[in-house]
């Protein structure tokens, strides 16, 4: 219903919602004003619609893990402190350079540029399908946007064959450009983003006995632009050097890592359950235990890779 009043142009439009009743006379209609829903008010629950507990369970249980790696007595490092024990956890999976990381207040972080910027774009693509993005966590996304996401992968992937072609230039094989650690956050982060929106369609769809199949509820550009703003956000942080980043970035790595591992820890346990039980493990009534059981396992495994993988290099080292 419009409503026109006042002087000059101006004008209200007024969305009205009819409602009908029948109270022992003729019907009759009374105007209701419609709900409003504010972008806070998307990311609670609706009916038919829960919060995609495996992303949630797998931020809490990542970040309460990076958090006690860093705050109880671990292995110590060559470096003291907190940033030692992270060093040690995070050995496994990355050579850290000194010439490829950031150090901030004269301390290298324990991730090199391009692997931080990885894991802090997925890191930021998983929240934003697990808050603004819920209602399309569940489907990948769409073509135009998929397309996007892999440019941005390809990037890293053409940043990192020209910094291998570079430290073999010695050999006389050719390479574009010197490399940069500005270009290995950023091409990482673009890549951590693409991750993020094909990792999170394929947890989702492993762990849930039923999704839904609406096409027009796929991510988009929306959900990459703010999963983009946010990792770049970070990113920019990291670049800036500001010493006082230091201990925050070094566990938003460690963090970012467990996570991205206990969400592929999550669907490979939740792929071969459903099929040794016949998806029973699947089933609504028993999904909220599964989920929390199977997300502690993930993260345990998560954590015993991690520090599987440190020790086989502190062993290979030795020798």
């Amino acid at each position: 219903m419009r409503v026109v009043g006042g002087s000059g142009d101006s004008r209200m439009d007024t969305r009205m919602e009819t409602r009908t009743e029948e109270r022992g006379g003729p019907k009759r209609e009374r105007p209701r004003p419609a709900g409003f829903r504010s972008e806070v008010g998307s990311m609670l629950p609706t009916p038919g619609r829960r919060w995609p507990r495996p992303l949630v369970v797998a931020l809490v249980l990542s970040v309460g893990v990076a958090l006690a790696d860093a705050l109880l007595p671990g292995v110590p490092s060559a470096q003291a402190g907190q940033i030692g024990r992270l060093f040690a956890l995070l050995s496994g999976i990355c050579p850290q350079r000194p010439a490829h990381s950031y150090t901030l207040g004269g301390v290298q972080l324990p991730l090199e540029a391009r692997m931080l910027g990885l894991f802090i774009g997925l890191t930021a693509g998983v929240v934003e399908l697990a808050t603004f993005g819920r209602n399309r966590s569940w489907r990948w996304p769409r073509r135009p946007t998929a397309f996007a996401l892999l440019l941005g992968f390809g990037a890293m992937a053409v940043d990192g064959t020209n910094a291998l072609l570079y430290d073999l230039r010695v050999m006389g094989l050719p390479h574009a450009y010197t490399p940069d650690l500005r270009l290995r956050l950023a091409t990482g982060t673009l890549a951590g983003v693409a991750m993020a929106f094909a990792l999170v369609p394929a947890v989702a769809q492993a762990t849930e006995a039923t999704y839904d199949s609406d096409v027009g509820k796929r991510p988009g550009w929306r959900d990459a632009g703010i999963a983009l703003f946010a990792a770049a956000s970070v990113a920019l942080l990291t670049a800036s050097g500001w010493p006082l980043l230091l201990y925050p970035m070094a566990l938003l790595g460690a963090a970012s890592v467990l996570l991205a591992l206990t969400l592929i820890n999550w669907t490979l346990l939740a792929t071969f359950a459903a099929l040794a039980t016949g998806g029973l493990c699947l089933h609504p009534g028993r999904s909220r235990t599964w989920e929390w059981a199977a997300g502690a396992l993930a993260v345990s495994l998560a954590l015993a890779e991690l520090l599987g993988l440190a020790l086989l290099r502190r062993v290979a080292g030795s020798w």
